[in-house]
């Protein structure tokens, strides 16, 4: 207005234009704060991080019998993966799905299965695709699976004992799931036996195959033996600095295995101990690990055994020592896994990801006395674990909101915010404290009334800037949540204040190891760890404008009085001058 030369002498306008500038007085709505999905896109907090484990009592590779051809098999499969982003097909190095194609809107997974067949072919070339025997859970909206079988016998392939089966998904799209796994699949099995030969169909199907190629039994003659037990995890971990790393975890018990059972080319593998498969990363240099923990294995024929150095092939002969080569038998070593794309590495040197793979035992059937079974392998206790996190870690927030006493409030008036940190975690969340930072903007200016719950903050008035700290608000139980409440009193003139809450604290001796049910198979059943996690939160800002123009919010009282009496004087300055001639 001030530039329109009609106007530029009308000094009684000009005053009554000032007078409205100064008379509309306003701070602006303070609104409730979500924090952003965890589980969607680049804005998830934490960044984009994912993984994948997955291990298997056997895979059978190119086998066939009189009644049944198989391109490949596997037998007790436990599988977990997550996605931040949604999880995309992953398939393992057998080209068999760890996860399936259409799963994009969940964020983790867990699997179990008895059997899963490439192909398997009955005569007369009859399609005989078995249907596995699954549990299977995925986040966010399945419950957790957990189911046991006696005996199950998927004739002529699979017969096992003892079946269970575990499945397990979580996801928070808030926040980190801390304390818990992220996804689990979990197989207990106390026999497996694999491909029958024998045509006696006298022995009841609940007692098992009359003659197996492929036998796995607790039960054998013998010391103690444990049953077979696969399982496979991702969870979180304290990182090397304030982030979290991702681990993927594959374990395996495997009871003994023997192959050509009650023929005289019997031979038995017997797997001391469990073997134990890790990748972790945590975004730091140096800071991606895959690991793998070789148990200790014998071969036994004829009575002898015969101790295996990892990474060395044996032969197995018929009769021993002498006579046609049976088989070839190696204990496994970790090895790159190149569909994770980093080449004959198992790490990043950035820290960024972990991949690897490894076979407890791999056994190649040579020139044995039934041809059928040339060339096939064997893997027993197959393992594969990826991790891959964005630089620096991932941040994990500990979900703030706020509100307001008053949506809206003038100049002078006192309002008070409420400010409430929830522990979303599955462990106690210790030293809670909470930093709530004060800046303004032109002329705004404020002053701290009262501060609850021991809180410290700056004195005097009309300040720019200050921080209120809560230092030590205590303990905070799973799922509980904690508020505190900060009074202000708006001062000053048009312009903005801006409210910035941080919210830290420590989960400490948080059980992040596997559960009781599978503490026998990992020295990381019982292993805890301190962690950590902050957040902050942008909330919408105090506003003190200037103008003429009323604010949907609308005006406390003081500010519609000023406004109003302004508003009128304008009114009679415009009705003078319309009745004088201009100047």
């Amino acid at each position: 207005m001030a530039g329109d030369p009609e106007l530029s002498h009308n000094k009684v306008l000009r005053r009554g234009v000032t007078a409205a500038a100064v008379g509309i007085l306003l701070a602006g709505m303070v609104a409730f704060a979500v924090p952003a999905s965890a589980g969607h896109g680049p804005e998830a907090p934490g960044g984009r991080y994912a993984g994948y484990s997955t291990g298997a009592a056997l895979h059978v590779d190119a086998v066939s019998t009189t009644t049944a051809r198989l391109v490949d098999v596997e037998v007790g499969v436990a599988q977990a993966a997550a996605d931040s982003e949604g999880l995309q097909e992953i398939l393992n190095v057998y080209q068999r799905p760890v996860v399936p194609d259409g799963m994009s809107e969940k964020h983790s997974r867990g699997h179990s299965s008895l059997v899963e067949l490439g192909v398997a072919l009955q005569p007369p070339k009859a399609a005989n695709q078995v249907a596995p025997f699954v549990a299977q859970a995925a986040a966010p909206g399945d419950e957790p699976v957990d189911t046991s079988l006696l005996n199950q016998t998927v004739a002529p392939l699979v017969h096992a004992s003892l079946l269970r089966r575990v499945a397990a998904a979580n996801w928070n799209d808030n926040t980190c799931v801390i304390g818990e796994p992220i996804a689990l699949g979990e197989q207990h099995l106390a026999r497996v036996e694999l491909l029958e030969t024998s045509d006696d169909e006298s022995t009841p199907a609940a007692e098992g195959f009359d003659a197996p190629v492929v036998g796995i039994d607790a039960d054998k003659v013998g010391p103690p033996r444990a049953a077979t037990h696969i399982v496979s995890k991702q969870q979180l971990f304290a990182g090397s600095n304030d982030a979290f790393g991702l681990q993927s975890v594959t374990s395996a018990t495997l009871a003994p295995l023997t192959l050509f059972q009650g023929t005289p080319n019997e031979f038995t593998i017997e797997i001391d101990g469990p073997a134990f498969l890790s990748a972790t990363a945590d975004g730091t240099a140096g800071g991606a690990k895959a690991l793998y923990r070789a148990p200790l294995v014998s071969l036994i024929q004829g009575g002898e055994i015969t101790q295996m150095i990892p990474g060395e092939a044996i032969t197995v002969q018929v009769p021993p020592g002498t006579g046609d080569i049976l088989a070839r038998v190696k204990v496994g070593l970790l090895e790159p896994l190149a569909s994770a794309g980093i080449g004959d590495n198992t790490t990043r040197s950035n820290g960024t990801m972990a991949a690897a793979q490894a076979n407890v035992v791999e056994v190649t059937l040579l020139d044995v006395a039934n041809p059928q079974f040339r060339g096939a392998t064997i893997a027993l206790g197959h393992m594969e674990a990826v991790s891959e996190v964005p630089a620096g870690g991932i941040e994990c927030p500990i979900p703030v909101d706020k509100s307001p006493s008053s949506q809206s409030v003038s100049v002078g008036d006192l309002f008070t915010t409420t400010i409430s940190v929830t522990n979303p975690y599955e462990c106690t969340l210790t030293n809670l404290a909470i930093v709530d930072e004060i800046t303004t903007k032109q002329g705004a200016r404020f002053e701290v009334v009262d501060i609850s719950d021991g809180g410290s903050g700056p004195g005097g008035s009309q300040l720019e800037s200050g921080t209120v700290t809560w230092a030590n608000l205590g303990s905070l139980a799973p799922g509980a949540t904690k508020s505190v409440e900060l009074t202000l009193r708006a001062q000053g003139s048009a312009g903005v204040i801006e409210d910035l809450a941080t919210a830290t604290g420590v989960l400490t001796a948080c059980e992040v190891g596997f559960d009781d049910s599978a503490a026998d198979v990992s020295a990381l059943a019982k292993a805890k760890a301190d962690v950590s996690g902050s957040a902050t939160l942008q909330v919408p800002t105090t506003q003190v404008l200037g103008g003429a123009q009323l604010p949907a919010t609308g005006l406390g009282a003081i500010g519609l009085a000023l406004g109003g009496g302004t508003l009128i004087g304008l009114a009679a300055a415009l009705g003078r001058r319309m009745r004088r001639p201009l100047a």
